[in-house]
């Protein structure tokens, strides 16, 4: 009997043991899983943090090419636009050397007279015209200093050269060569509205003939003689008024009334060549 009870009750220490065992390991793995889940949390997330790097990275790099291939090809445009402007430099070099040896040469003609330009928008004034004729090779040559002629006004003098040429015995598109400086601030010149002044003066230079410069005249020239419209009529009448001429001479249809100067409308070169003196 007591050996039973001895039994009995080792078996039940032996059960509590066995109990206390299976609840520790039992205990002891729930952590490990919960560990092994949060490590698992951590990884996706570094995972995640890696793919967003990885795309960062991989779009900078591409950016980093496309900026290398943007330079390369900004190196190019640079370098020809710097041999673009090396051959103008040296263009405008020669043709300066020209001028300046056209201009040292004695005149066969020379004249002073003037030309009617608006500036700042809507302000007439007045500009000193100086025309030489020199032995060349029929060319135009214009010079403001430093200033540029746009465009229209360098057709608009070949236009004045050949009408010129018309009304002289000097072979202006073959034998000689027409200088013309302007007297001017602006930056810029540009307009054809100054050519009937230029193509009287090239005729008054080629034929030594005095030019009256109390008669001012604003207007285009076309290549049958006529004298076309221009803008700014008002504005270079009271500038000439001012400057002390006498009369101005305004393209047909565009008179207008300025106390102290007399406003002559005309048609054509040959009706402003009366007006101006020249025969």
């Amino acid at each position: 009997m007591n050996k039973l009870k001895f039994l009995a009750g080792l078996l039940a220490i032996f059960t509590l043991v066995l109990a206390a065992s299976t609840g520790y390991f039992y205990m002891a793995t729930l952590d490990q899983e919960q560990e092994i889940t949060s490590l698992e949390h951590e990884l996706e997330n570094l995972t995640q943090d890696y793919g967003d790097l990885l795309d960062d990275y991989t779009q900078l790099n591409q950016t980093y090419h496309q900026l290398e291939d943007d330079h390369e090809s900004l190196l190019d445009e640079y370098s020809q636009l710097e041999s673009e402007y090396n051959h103008l430099t040296q263009e405008y070099e020669e043709l300066l050397n020209d001028y300046n040896f056209l201009k040292e040469e004695q005149a066969v003609g020379l004249t002073e007279y003037y030309g009617l330009a608006i500036r700042d928008g809507d302000e007439g004034t007045v500009l000193g015209l100086t025309t030489r004729i020199v032995m060349g090779p029929g060319s135009i040559y214009l010079d403001v200093g430093t200033n540029i002629f746009g465009e229209t006004t360098q057709e608009a003098s070949q236009t004045s050269l050949y009408v010129a040429n018309q009304h002289t015995d000097l072979d202006l598109m073959n034998e000689y060569s027409v200088l013309i400086s302007w007297e001017t601030t602006a930056d810029i010149i540009d307009g054809p509205s100054a050519s009937a002044a230029e193509t009287l003066a090239i005729i008054a230079a080629a034929n030594n003939q005095e030019i009256d410069g109390d008669v001012v005249i604003t207007g285009t020239i076309n290549t049958n003689g006529e004298i076309g419209p221009v803008g700014g009529v008002e504005e270079k009448a009271i500038a000439a008024m001012e400057n002390g001429h006498e009369k101005i001479l305004v393209p047909s249809g565009q008179y207008v009334d300025i106390d102290g100067i007399e406003v002559v409308e005309v048609d054509n070169l040959n009706e402003a060549k009366t007006h101006v003196g020249l025969n």
